[in-house]
């Protein structure tokens, strides 16, 4: 145990081939704007961490739902509205993915313009809600 050590999650780095496209991407469905670019590097301010695009050459994208490539992660984003969501993601550059898991439809699945997954939900709480 280390007294006095504090350890927190700040940020969350997505690798991508075009840092432009993905980062804009996420600004754009969040509300949010771009804190700093370069053509290697861009950054969110999502208040209480940092979303960051990184470029990767030569950048894979994961498959889903096979895993040829794992996803490695994916985001859950609430959603009021799934509908009124999923218009705006796919307007944003967003692709639905064939495979849809949820039977009841409750949960949606997306690929990011990288090809990272992503759903929409109504049934993850917001944390600063709760």
């Amino acid at each position: 145990m280390h007294y006095g050590l504090t350890l927190k999650i700040t940020g969350i780095a997505l690798d991508c081939g075009d840092v432009d496209e993905l980062i804009n991407f996420y600004a754009r469905i969040t509300g949010t704007s771009v804190f700093y670019q370069t053509d290697e590097f861009a950054c969110l301010n999502m208040t209480t961490y940092w979303l960051t695009a990184q470029k990767v050459d030569p950048y894979v994208a994961p498959t889903w739902p096979e895993s040829t490539t794992p996803k490695q992660f994916h985001f859950e984003i609430s959603a009021t509205d799934l509908d009124e969501a999923e218009a705006f993601v796919l307007e944003c550059g967003a692709r639905k993915t064939e495979h849809q898991s949820s039977a009841d439809g409750s949960w949606r699945v997306y690929l990011d313009p990288a090809g990272h997954p992503f759903c929409l939900t109504r049934n993850v709480p917001d944390p600063a809600t709760t």
